[in-house]
């Protein structure tokens, strides 16, 4: 008798529903959230090598030089017109 009670009883999705609501489902574990970072780093990394225009060698001089360039041009002073730094990077030249 009860086996056929709760077969003919609507299940607690069913109830749910048609009230507009949804059951809460549990939420990610950590091992989830973690393994899901590592992969989208080691894709983000794989991309990268595979798209990247120069090579490492070349890529870490161009950093080297934006750097030094920049370390030169926060060290200059200012001319006095204006009180905020000079910018880090090359400025276009005009015609």
């Amino acid at each position: 008798m009860m086996k056929t009670l709760r077969e003919s009883l609507p299940s607690a999705n069913d109830v749910l529903h048609q009230v507009g609501l949804e059951q809460e489902r549990p939420a990610p574990s950590v091992l989830t959230a973690v393994a899901t970072f590592a992969l989208g780093a080691i894709t983000g990394a794989a991309l990268a090598v595979l798209f990247t225009p120069r090579t490492g060698r070349a890529m870490r001089q161009t950093l080297r030089d934006r750097l030094h360039t920049s370390r030169e041009r926060v060290a200059a002073p200012t001319d006095g017109d204006s009180d905020e730094l000079a910018s880090p990077w090359p400025t276009p030249e005009t015609p």
